[in-house]
């Protein structure tokens, strides 16, 4: 008697979905995971990792991509200053033969140095005097894989204008 009073004390204080029968006496529920919900979980798992990793991927390339347009940017940006250290006149312009047309500068470095499968024409020449001002001009600017972007270059300095 004082068995069963104890087994039904138990019953009473366990929620529902705790109590299993067995052989007519209730017994609390093992915890834990079955095998069938483990494999659902991971099948869920594979389908959403299938959808994001091909994401990454192309959000990894955008990255990459604004990294070396704002690197090429600066770069224009700073030619005015440049020549005006290094007291030269410079004259950037896209040759015919050879694409992109520039000499070094008196400190022995390029005028621009591209991310590799870049280039930059330029349609009419932009001059920069000495003492650093220029007239401004447009530069269109290659990239692999995406669609050429000109980008105006603004007198006094040459900066790069606000898009």
């Amino acid at each position: 008697m004082l068995i069963k009073t104890a087994k039904a004390q138990l019953a009473s204080s366990l929620p529902a979905k705790m109590l299993i029968k067995r052989n007519n006496s209730t017994l609390r529920s093992e915890s834990g995971f079955t095998l069938l919900e483990l494999l659902v979980v991971l099948a869920m798992m594979g389908l959403l990792g299938s959808i994001a990793v091909p994401a990454l991927g192309k959000l990894l390339d955008r990255m990459r991509y604004r990294g070396e347009r704002e690197s090429v940017l600066a770069q224009l940006s700073s030619l005015s200053y440049r020549s005006y250290l290094l007291a030269q006149d410079y004259t950037l312009q896209t040759d015919a033969r050879n694409g992109i047309g520039y000499d070094k500068l008196n400190d022995g470095s390029n005028a621009v140095d591209l991310p590799k499968g870049w280039s930059l024409s330029v349609p009419t020449p932009i001059h920069y005097q000495f003492n650093g001002y220029c007239l401004g001009g447009v530069v269109v600017i290659n990239s692999p894989d995406n669609p050429p972007e000109s980008v105006r270059l603004i007198a006094p300095v040459c900066g790069v204008a606000n898009e």
